[in-house]
């Protein structure tokens, strides 16, 4: 070998570029590894949104932050269900007067509160049917009694608001005053108004300021669905307020003077009087009654009924 040539330089490590082999490997596997990263996160990313959010829902409720029921009424709106507390199972007069944020019923004449039916009070009652004085449809019309229908869906109303006329009495009373109110009512169907005010036979003190009372109180009972042949009516419905004790007495008095005997035919007028008196209403065949007495002619018996009203019916109508 001549001493003069140069030696073949020896294979480089580096790579075409100059970088040392090694380094350049590195690299490339560090670029790989961020590849394989990003593509997880967005696979991960999209099965997140697309699957698994939208199948979680919210809690009903948190412990101690209860979400009340709602239940859908009449008007569309909701309303909280709650159970009545037997304290608060009443209203009082001011409950009922200050009623200027009620809902407006389109059933209330004049566009007033609808005043809703409640329990009796003890010691208040209607006594007998109401008298239909008259009913007529022109204003020039004097009217008759004889040609009245009866309205026996406002006769049911009236009874389950004998509340407001307790109310009344309380307020322009006592409870301790007893004796009937006479409760005149005069009914315009075609403008859907009732106006009710004291009669000349109440007995009952403060009969008037109670009548004054009533009509305030009682001009938003509803007249909606009440069949009626005529126009106008007056009637006069009879309140009686009386002794709780002294009632009872007189009960078991009646009991104890008649017998228990079986009502043998179905819907039987039971009157107030024998033959033509005012109907009370009417039994049915499975009911039981406590007889009293006959009438002069016998073919009347006079009743105390399973509602402790005392009557007369047919006595064919019982098993004597």
């Amino acid at each position: 070998m001549d001493s003069n040539s140069t030696a073949s330089p020896p294979e480089s490590s580096n790579t075409p570029n100059g970088e040392p082999f090694a380094t350049s490997k590195s690299g490339m596997l560090h670029k790989i590894i961020i590849t394989v990263l990003g593509v997880a996160s967005f696979a991960i990313g999209f099965l997140l949104v697309h699957f698994v959010i939208p199948g979680v829902t919210a809690p009903e409720s948190e412990a101690g932050c209860d979400i009340p029921a709602t239940t859908v009424v009449a008007d569309g709106t909701t309303a909280e269900s709650d159970s009545i507390d037997e304290n608060e199972a009443t209203q009082s007069a001011d409950d009922l007067e200050d009623a200027s944020d009620e809902a407006l019923s389109p059933d209330a004449p004049g566009g007033l509160p609808e005043v809703p039916p409640w329990a009796t009070p003890d010691g208040i009652r209607l006594d007998g049917a109401p008298l239909y004085f008259k009913c007529w449809v022109r204003a020039d019309d004097t009217g008759s009694s004889k040609e009245c229908d009866r309205l026996r869906v406002l006769e049911k109303r009236m009874a389950t608001r004998l509340y407001v006329v307790d109310e009344c009495r309380k307020i322009h009373g006592s409870e301790t005053d007893l004796g009937l109110l006479s409760l005149g009512a005069n009914l315009n169907f075609a403008d859907n108004t009732i106006s009710f005010w004291s009669g000349p036979s109440s007995t009952i003190a403060g009969a008037q300021k109670i009548g004054n009372c009533v009509r305030g109180k009682l001009a938003g009972l509803p007249l909606s669905n009440i069949a009626h042949k005529h126009e106008k009516y007056r009637i006069f419905f009879s309140v009686d307020f009386f002794d709780i004790k002294q009632r009872e007495q007189m009960l078991t008095r009646l009991r104890s003077k008649g017998r228990e005997v079986q009502v043998t035919m179905d819907k039987v007028n039971v009157r107030e009087e024998p033959v033509d008196g005012a109907s009370l209403g009417r039994i049915s065949s499975d009911s039981k009654v406590i007889f009293l007495k006959k009438n002069e002619t016998k073919d009347w018996c006079q009743i105390l009924t399973p509602g402790n009203r005392i009557g007369w019916m047919i006595c064919d109508a019982l098993k004597l």
